[in-house]
């Protein structure tokens, strides 16, 4: 008989006894050498498939945490695919808001249907990844693994009795034949039922051996083809918006260009119009040398400030308009003392009314000489 482990496996030596051999002194010791001789052509045998065992074990542990890790990926993929799912309705809803912007909308909402053909691909490719990998490497283990260990123990149980039976026919008192015979016959029928069961055990092994390589090669080439499909629609999708995109690109930059112009000239225009109010100030209010004269009104547009607002350096401040007490509160003096200011905050200088942080009375008034 000949069986394939990796290697070719021959078991040699039937220890059966013999009756022709006479018995003697020298017979128990024939039985020991012939069962030493079958432990020697057991023993290798024994050890490859020993390594066979540690073998699946090792690999059924490995696939196992594989496919735990599988797990976690899928999970953390399908929460990924959830928030990009929010981030496009949130993106939908900012476009469905611009819409008086053409360019903005629609900006948005080309944005918003090619993210969310990324997202459907990246769902195509989690489905793929449970079909073939968690899914199929999980039967392979909890299928085939857990066929093989249930075989596993009728062949290491029938190999427990092999080994019993042939110590008690090793050990059967020759001078009684009847035992003798009994044991032989144990041994006999114990080593046919654990050849068919390792010629089964064999044949599973080898089996399970050419199906891990199947199953694991298989898992990984449907999920790269997953990975492969994924970039290259990504890469197709993003191919057809790529002219939109360098267009918009250009737009954007003639933008930046076209504001920083428009921000320039706006700066320039609040400049030349603050000179010219300041210009127009000074020269519209201020004080002739006389002592006693009102205040001179230079422009047109500042005749209606004279009938509100008049006096002399000398004599202090009037208000003559009922709407301008709040002024009277704010300005007011006497001839021989000139003009306090009873609001911290202005004073008069040269005819014009200024701020002014300087010496304050004890009332916190400012008052200007």
């Amino acid at each position: 008989m000949e069986v394939r482990v990796g290697v070719v496996l021959r078991p040699v030596c039937k220890p059966v006894f013999q009756p022709e051999v006479a018995l003697g002194p020298g017979v128990l010791g024939h039985w020991v050498e012939q069962w030493r001789l079958v432990q020697r052509a057991y023993r290798h045998k024994w050890a490859n498939i020993d390594e066979v065992e540690s073998e699946v074990v090792e690999i059924e542990a490995k696939l196992d945490k594989l496919v735990k890790l599988c797990s976690g990926m899928i999970e953390a993929g399908r929460a990924y695919v959830s928030a990009n799912k929010l981030f496009v309705n949130g993106i939908r809803d900012l476009s469905q808001q611009c819409k008086k912007d053409e360019m903005i909308s629609e900006c948005l909402e080309k944005c918003g249907e090619s993210l969310q053909e990324i997202v459907n691909y990246h769902m195509i490719l989690f489905d793929q990844a449970q079909r073939s990998v968690k899914q199929q490497l999980h039967n392979f283990v909890k299928e085939d693994v857990r066929k093989f260990k249930e075989t596993k123990k009728h062949f290491d149980r029938v190999r427990e009795d092999l080994e019993i039976a042939q110590v008690k026919n090793a050990q059967a008192p020759r001078n009684k034949p009847h035992e003798v015979e009994d044991a032989t016959s144990t041994l006999s029928i114990t080593r046919k039922c654990f050849r068919h069961l390792a010629l089964d055990y064999v044949l599973q092994i080898n089996v399970l051996k050419a199906k891990k390589k199947f199953e694991i090669l298989d898992a990984m080439l449907s999920f790269m083809h997953a990975q492969y499909s994924l970039f290259q629609q990504g890469y197709n999708l993003l191919d057809e918006i790529n002219p939109y995109m360098k267009k918009l690109a250009a737009e954007l930059d003639q933008l930046v260009i076209d504001s920083a112009v428009e921000k320039r000239d706006m700066e320039h225009k609040h400049a030349t119009i603050q000179q010219r109010c300041s210009n127009m100030l000074q020269g519209a209010i201020g004080w002739p040398g006389e002592q006693g004269s009102p205040p001179l009104l230079s422009r047109p547009w500042c005749q209606g400030l004279q009938a509100v607002v008049s006096g002399s350096p000398g004599r202090g401040v009037r208000v003559s308009r009922p709407w301008c007490q709040g002024l009277q509160a704010v300005v007011s003096g006497s001839p021989g003392r000139g003009v306090r200011v009873s609001r911290p905050w202005w004073w008069w200088s040269g005819g014009c009314l200024e701020e002014d942080s300087g010496a304050r009375g004890e009332d916190g008034s400012a008052a200007c000489y």
